[in-house]
């Protein structure tokens, strides 16, 4: 449901997220750990589409962010600079980033792993 693959964000020289991949496929429930800094919220941030990355691809539900945003359903990028900002990024649903990611990966209710908060 959620490839991420060689995902890198630098502001100038500074490298703060370093060629990041990972699969997180339809029923899944996985954590996001690290240190203080690690590059977490600035991962989750460039998934949601709300700030732009250097390198790499993210792709929700087989659809690319940039190139399929909505169809990929991403969130609006506010503060985003190039590529973001040179896209038309849409709203599918008034969820939060976490709301929303979260929704695109629990399974849907009903199901053995249905007992989201999300519903």
């Amino acid at each position: 449901m959620i490839t991420v693959k060689g995902l890198t964000k630098r502001y100038g020289s500074k490298t703060v997220v370093n060629d990041v991949s990972f699969t997180i496929e339809k029923g899944e429930v996985v954590g996001f750990l690290g240190p203080n800094g690690a590059g977490k919220t600035t991962t989750m941030n460039m998934i949601t589409g709300y700030t732009s990355f250097s390198s790499g691809s993210v792709s929700v539900c087989g659809h690319d962010i940039l190139e399929e945003p909505a169809k990929a359903c991403v969130i609006p990028s506010i503060k985003a600079s190039p590529p973001l900002s040179r896209r038309t990024v849409m709203v599918c649903s008034p969820l939060s980033s976490t709301k929303h990611l979260a929704k695109s990966v629990l399974p849907k209710p009903g199901s053995p792993y249905s007992s989201s908060p999300w519903g």
